[in-house]
């Protein structure tokens, strides 16, 4: 057994199997356990399988039990809720790492071999799993008003919606900010390969993405995706004081006004799993809707309790499993009696609105506000006028005045 495996085995013994990964107070835990019900399907079950895979010979694990450890969105709500603060979804994600060394995880070779290989020899594609629209990846943006000057980096996800992506540059602009797409190109961050356990993948675009933004020499880069935010954060930025990565809605909440609403309009907010969860960001989000005027309505489950959408591998690998929890998710978010169900994660918002469930607008938070304004011809105290394209009742009903850049 290896110091890794050894580590990793310690680890795993000290399941006590108190079951606090199922559920607290009659609420699930495990998003996935919420629609399938099985032991296996949540940490204390998936601990056990573990044992047993460093324990038997690896030649001897079938492919049946390999992909009860790709039935995990490793949204880190059993982490947070294991009095014991057994890391489950790093345990998950280091024996994925071994499976697909030595077997493709559903025994299909069009599936995850083609994913490797496609973001492998193309550094500027996430290929038709993950954006569904082909040949698409990030680009840098820079950003300069006055002695300021930031990089924005799109992601995958972002730029497979152009709607999207149009939305985060016109408020660029509203900002003031001189924007320029430049020529050099940087890769995928390496997230989707990691969480399927492609650690290496990672690793090698660490080395070229980082190249690319050193070159450039911008300290600060916005990022608006928290995967790719947290693998900079996480894997990166390895040399302290060389970069700041920081997530688009903290530099909106820095640099917009507050709009003088008469009456708030009723929203709530859904915590993506990496922003929050995984890297702390819940305030951000949320003060930026109040600076918008926005009434927040939280979900039951919200903050470091927020419910899973579904996304990453899982809605990849099991789409109907992740349909199912995004639906969840919808339908609690109905029960707020709010109109709108904003979000600050581009998959997050995809997942969430192809749940199909009606009675409610689901947005990410930067289409919204490019939806709300209109370019006016100071820089201070300018009206702003509700775009049409918003098709929300509540939102047509109401004006927005004296928008004051900060």
């Amino acid at each position: 057994m290896s110091c890794l495996d050894s580590e990793l085995y310690q680890e795993i013994r000290k399941c006590a199997r108190c079951g606090y990964c199922r559920e607290k107070d009659e609420n699930e835990i495990c998003p996935v356990r919420s629609i399938i019900g099985f032991e296996s399907s949540y940490a204390r079950g998936k601990l056990h399988l573990a044992r047993l895979c460093l324990e038997e010979n690896t030649l001897h694990i079938t492919p049946k039990i390999i992909k009860k450890f790709y039935l995990c969105a490793l949204c880190g709500n059993c982490f947070k809720h294991c009095p014991l603060s057994i890391n489950t979804p790093r345990i998950i994600n280091e024996l994925r790492h071994r499976f697909l060394q030595d077997y493709n995880p559903l025994h299909d070779p069009n599936i995850i071999k083609n994913l490797v290989s496609n973001l492998c020899h193309n550094p500027t594609i996430i290929n038709d799993f993950i954006a569904k629209k082909g040949n698409i990846g990030p680009r840098l943006y820079q950003l300069k008003k006055n002695n300021e000057e930031y990089l924005f980096f799109s992601g995958c996800m972002s730029e497979s919606n152009k709607k999207s992506l149009e939305s985060i540059l016109k408020i660029f602009n509203y900002l003031d900010f001189k924007v320029n797409e430049l020529k050099q190109q940087a890769g995928c961050c390496g997230m989707p390969l990691l969480e399927f356990g492609n650690k290496d993948f990672l690793l090698s675009k660490l080395s070229v993405n980082m190249n690319v933004f050193k070159k450039i020499g911008t300290k600060k880069i916005i990022v608006n995706c928290p995967g790719c935010l947290y693998a900079f954060k996480e894997f990166y930025n390895t040399e302290p004081g060389i970069l700041d990565f920081i997530h688009l809605t903290e530099f909106l909440n820095d640099n917009l006004g507050t709009f003088d609403m008469k009456k708030g309009i009723q929203a709530t907010y859904h915590d993506p799993c990496l922003l929050g969860r995984y890297l702390g960001n819940y305030e951000a989000p949320r003060q930026l809707l109040l600076k918008m005027g926005f009434a927040l309505k939280e979900m039951p489950r919200s903050k470091d309790e927020s419910f899973c959408c579904g996304g990453g591998t899982l809605s990849i690998m099991y789409p109907d499993i992740s349909r199912e929890m995004s639906k969840s998710r919808v339908k609690e978010a109905k029960i707020t009696g709010s109109s709108l169900l904003l979000t600050s994660c581009p998959l997050c918002k995809r997942n969430l609105a192809g749940a199909g469930e009606v009675g409610i607008e689901i947005m990410e938070i930067t289409d919204l506000l490019a939806g709300m304004l209109r370019r006016g011809e100071t820089r201070t105290g300018f009206p702003v006028v509700m775009n049409p394209e918003i098709k929300i009742k509540q939102i047509e009903e109401r004006s927005v005045k004296n928008v004051i850049i900060g």
